[in-house]
């Protein structure tokens, strides 16, 4: 492909835009003797994993101490869905993986949901565990005409303020509720995948079709990731992988789990691209990017895609001017981050894994 096609074909991220014996401190009732971070958490049966990650951290005193911080606070229903029910269940953590844990979701500085610009996602912020921190705030109002707006915020594609809980006062700072547990692994996404244990496939695949060594920390990615048992169901293994002949099958067979691009699955809401499918149609698409290598076809992500009901992951030949009859295969199940929020959004160093439930293409499919 001439540098020309290879400008137009750059990549497209769209964006459209009781304890009975504690005082029940709701969110939405202001108290008037305002407490720092740490007791805060304490003094709300919500948040008693949160108080307690923080207490076993060994952060209680910093996070209690004068000055101005923001809390994104998960809730225990949070902690709950990733497999933390109770304090007990923190004793796997050593200390300082903890300790990053809940620093993590401590930014410095007091930041109200507002001063988030409006219809914009990666605003990059550092947090209190030296790493990086990205925020989005949209209107996801559905009828552009209704004058009563409905405005979303997420940091690292969790939501912000559940039930409109947010921008809550503390003596040394802002508190928000978060729908998830921030997730972030100081590695580059080669070692996420190798550490796992459970993506040798597609590790195999990755490095036989020449992809391995272009994830490098000097770029941000992102990786549709199936688990060796579903790539297994469908007879494709480490052997039978890197038993195929580059010559023969096009590179779109594994570059099609790459997007030169990180992003949350919140995002994929915030733009949309319109994609012409034939005889004046369009479907609107969240990301969508030529495949690196294999150009001529493009992987994509959309909310509703033929049968599937939910995100869709996707391949078809290059902004097809025929029909959608040109999508080489239909949508596989892609994580719905409202009810697998463990299994998406897993942050890196250098960029975000997302399970994926199916294979997007077997091999007779990338046969040139």
């Amino acid at each position: 492909m001439s540098m020309k096609k290879m400008t137009i074909y750059g990549c497209f991220l769209v964006v459209t835009m009781l304890s009975c014996n504690k005082p029940d401190i709701r969110l939405d009732n202001p108290n008037d003797a305002l407490r720092p971070a740490a007791e805060f958490a304490r003094n709300n049966y919500a948040f008693s994993l949160l108080s307690a990650a923080i207490v076993k951290a060994g952060l209680e005193e910093e996070l209690n101490k004068p000055g101005a911080l923001t809390m994104w606070a998960p809730t225990d229903a949070a902690f709950n869905r990733i497999g933390i029910r109770s304090p007990a269940d923190f004793d796997n953590y050593d200390t300082e993986s903890l300790r990053q844990l809940v620093l993590n979701h401590v930014q410095p500085g007091k930041l109200m949901v507002e001063s988030i610009p409006l219809g914009s996602v990666n605003n990059r912020y550092d947090n209190a565990a030296g790493n990086n921190s990205w925020l989005a705030r949209i209107d996801i109002t559905a009828v552009p005409t209704n004058p009563n707006r409905t405005i979303r915020a997420y940091v690292n594609g969790a939501q912000v303020g559940i039930d409109n809980r947010y921008n809550i006062p503390l003596s040394n700072g802002i508190f928000h509720e978060i729908s998830e547990v921030l997730k972030y692994e100081d590695a580059s996404v080669r070692e996420w995948l190798e550490k796992k244990g459970h993506y040798k496939v597609l590790i195999a695949g990755l490095k036989h079709f020449g992809y391995w060594d272009m994830l490098t920390d000097d770029k941000q990615w992102t990786i549709m990731a199936p688990a060796d048992s579903i790539f297994e169901r469908q007879g494709m293994t480490v052997e039978s992988v890197t038993e195929l002949d580059t010559a023969v099958y096009g590179k779109r067979l594994f570059g099609a789990y790459i997007f030169p691009v990180r992003f949350f699955v919140s995002d994929l809401g915030l733009f949309k691209l319109k994609l012409f499918v034939g005889s004046g149609a369009t479907v609107e698409l969240g990301v969508y990017t030529p495949i690196m290598g294999d150009e001529s076809f493009s992987n994509g992500i959309t909310p509703i895609i033929g049968r599937f009901n939910g995100p869709g992951f996707f391949v078809n030949k290059t902004f097809p001017q025929e029909s959608w009859d040109m999508v080489y295969t239909y949508a596989v199940s892609y994580p719905d981050y409202r009810s697998n929020w463990s299994r998406s959004n897993h942050l890196t160093r250098n960029g975000c894994i997302h399970h994926l439930d199916g294979v997007v293409l077997l091999p007779y499919q990338a046969h040139d």
